[in-house]
C-alpha cells in the first residue's frame, strides 16, 4: 500500500486531477446526508421506532490534524449490498432510501470528508449526480466511494444541505483503486488534507480528498474546497455511522467494516505518525479511541451493541490488536448461543 500523501514535502502538481473532470452533485438527494443526527437502529428482533437515536463509532481526533489517511473498506454492490426494510415500501418511488455511511475520515476543520457509502433504493427511487443533470432511477442496491463538501451547500426548505461527489464502486472503480488489505477484504487507500499548516484556523484553507490509483501509481483528485468547519468541541474522526429512514424497520446487515493503518498529520511537527495504543506520538495526544454506539450519549442507542430485552446484539466493534486507539472494526455481532435443552 502507498505511503501517505505529505503536504509539507510532495508537491501538489504530482496529483492526477482527471477525476475532476466528472461533475459534482449539488443535489439535495438522499445521499447527502451528514452524519448528524445519527441513525435510528436496533436489534434485528426489534422495531425501531420514531425518535430512536442510532450507532456512530469510530476514532475520534481531538487533536488539530490537518490530514488522515487510512484503508478502509470498499464493496461492490455484487459482494455485499445492504437490504432494504419491507417497512420501506413496494412501489418506487420510495419515500425514503436505506444508507449506511464509511469508514469515512474527515480531518479536524476540514470541509471534505471521503470514504465508503452502501445505499438501497429498494423497488426504485431517485439520485442526482451533478448539476443540471436529470434525475437518475435507481433500483436496488448502490455503492460508491463519497466526497461530501461540507463548505459547499444548496438550500432546502430543510435547510442548506453539504454537496458531495459520487463514483459508483463498480468493476472499473474496482480495478483502479481497490485491492484487498491485511485481512483479505476488499479496501481503497484515501487521504483528507489541507495544504495549509494553519487549516485549523484558516478560513480559507485549501482541502483535497485523493484516492489510490493502483493502476497509475498515482494519487487522484476526487474533490477539492476551500473553507473552515472548526467549532468548539467537533473532532476530526474515522467513523461509521448510519441514516436509514423507513420507519419501524430492523437493523441493517453490514459487512466488516475496517479502518486500517491510521496515520494523522501532526501540524505541530509537520510530519505523519500512526496514533497508535496511546497516541503518544502526536504533540498534543488524541486520547483514546472512541467505542460510541450512542452517538453522544443518547439513550437507548446501543441495542444494536449489546443484548437486551429485544433480542441479541446485531452488531460489535472493536479495535484491531495493539491499536485500540486507532485501527478499527464494525462488524455482525456473532450469532448468540442457543439455551441448553433440557
Amino acid at each position: 500500500m502507498p505511503a501517505p500523501f505529505d503536504p509539507s514535502s510532495d508537491s501538489l502538481a504530482t496529483l492526477d486531477v482527471t477525476p475532476l473532470a466528472a461533475l459534482h452533485s449539488t443535489d439535495a438527494g438522499p445521499l447527502s446526508s451528514t452524519m448528524r443526527p445519527e441513525a435510528a437502529l436496533r436489534s434485528p428482533q426489534s422495531t425501531i421506532q420514531a425518535g430512536d437515536p442510532g450507532f456512530y463509532v469510530g476514532l475520534g481526533v481531538k487533536n488539530a490534524v490537518t490530514a488522515i489517511y487510512a484503508i478502509v473498506s470498499a464493496y461492490t454492490p455484487s459482494q455485499f449490498s445492504i437490504p432494504f426494510p419491507p417497512s420501506g415500501g413496494t412501489t418506487a418511488p420510495v419515500s425514503s432510501v436505506e444508507r449506511v455511511f464509511g469508514p469515512e475520515i474527515e480531518p479536524l476543520a476540514s470541509c471534505l470528508t471521503a470514504g465508503l457509502v452502501m445505499a438501497n433504493f429498494g423497488p426504485g427511487g431517485t439520485q442526482r449526480n451533478g448539476p443540471g443533470n436529470p434525475l437518475q432511477s435507481l433500483v436496488g442496491a448502490y455503492n460508491a466511494f463519497r466526497v461530501l463538501d461540507l463548505c459547499n451547500t444548496v438550500s432546502t426548505p430543510a435547510g442548506p444541505v453539504p454537496t458531495f461527489y459520487l463514483t459508483p464502486i463498480d468493476g472499473s472503480f474496482t480495478t483502479r483503486y481497490v485491492r484487498p488489505n491485511e485481512s483479505g477484504l476488499p479496501s481503497l487507500v484515501t487521504e483528507v488534507f489541507s495544504s495549509n499548516r494553519d487549516a485549523y484556523t484558516n478560513p480559507h484553507a485549501a482541502w483535497y480528498a485523493i484516492l489510490w490509483n493502483f493502476e497509475t501509481k498515482r494519487w487522484n483528485v476526487m474533490n477539492t474546497s476551500r473553507g473552515n468547519q472548526a467549532a468548539p468541541g467537533f473532532a476530526g474522526d474515522v467513523l461509521s455511522y448510519a441514516a436509514p429512514g423507513n420507519l419501524p424497520e430492523l437493523c441493517p446487515t453490514l459487512p466488516p467494516l475496517i479502518a486500517q493503518d491510521i496515520h494523522v498529520l501532526d501540524p505541530s511537527t509537520r510530519r505523519f505518525v500512526e496514533p497508535g495504543f496511546g497516541g503518544e506520538n502526536l504533540t498534543n495526544p488524541i486520547g483514546p479511541g472512541t467505542i460510541d454506539p450512542a452517538g453522544g450519549g443518547a439513550p437507548n442507542s446501543t441495542a444494536c451493541f449489546k443484548p437486551d430485552a429485544t433480542g441479541p446484539a446485531s452488531f460489535s466493534f472493536a479495535f484491531l490488536p495493539g491499536k485500540r486507539w486507532a485501527d478499527w472494526e464494525l462488524k455482525a455481532a456473532p450469532a448468540p448461543e442457543p439455551a441448553p435443552t433440557k
